[in-house]
């Protein structure tokens, strides 16, 4: 979370009009006639990407702080929730071994990074252990509310493949068997 600090006097507020307007222009007009740029480059530095983001509860008392992924979270989560496929070589059948479940959770605990959580009145701490506690013990409807929030905040997430991608892998895994069946044969004849 970032917070920025307020300045500790704001500076005076600046009436504008229209004779503002036309003095920015005659300004930005007589810097272009001089040759100077009207704008000024900015550089991101994309290192001190670190973004956390707070998912109120219904209760409205309780947080849970999750952070948006850099490039290398992303890796990790995704060797956590990769899948096996396997193809029979004979048949040709293709079998993807899923788990959404374990996909969910490896998400979960990849970027949930803290907590304000009560147990019995008292606070509950943060910790990998407690995380995983929390992942087996709350109500699937507050799960889908921080689940919602990961997935808004990281939108490559819902990016994954759609109904109609899979139907399109599937189309092609079918093409591939049938050529390679006509292969085997022709190897076999």
């Amino acid at each position: 979370m970032t917070d920025t600090a307020a300045p500790d006097v704001a500076p005076p507020a600046m009436p504008f009009s229209e004779h503002d307007d036309d003095r920015t222009k005659a300004m930005e007009h007589s810097m272009v006639a001089r040759g100077e740029s009207t704008t000024e480059d900015v550089i991101v530095d994309y290192f001190a990407f670190d973004e956390e983001n707070v998912v109120v509860l219904p209760d409205g008392k309780q947080r849970v702080f999750h952070k948006t992924m850099t490039e290398g979270e992303r890796r990790k989560y995704q060797a956590k929730s990769n899948r096996d496929v396997k193809v029979q070589r004979a048949t040709g059948d293709a079998y993807l071994k899923t788990a959404p479940g374990e996909d969910r959770k490896a998400l979960l605990e990849t970027v949930i990074t803290g907590w304000e959580l009560y147990k019995d009145g008292k606070p509950f701490p943060f910790s990998k252990t407690n995380v995983a506690t929390v992942l087996e013990t709350f109500p699937p409807r507050v799960i889908d509310i921080i689940h919602k929030d990961i997935m808004m905040k990281n939108p490559w997430l819902m990016g994954e493949m759609t109904l109609e991608d899979i139907d399109r892998e599937m189309e092609a895994l079918t093409e591939q068997r049938e050529r390679l069946v006509k292969e085997l044969a022709g190897k076999d004849g």
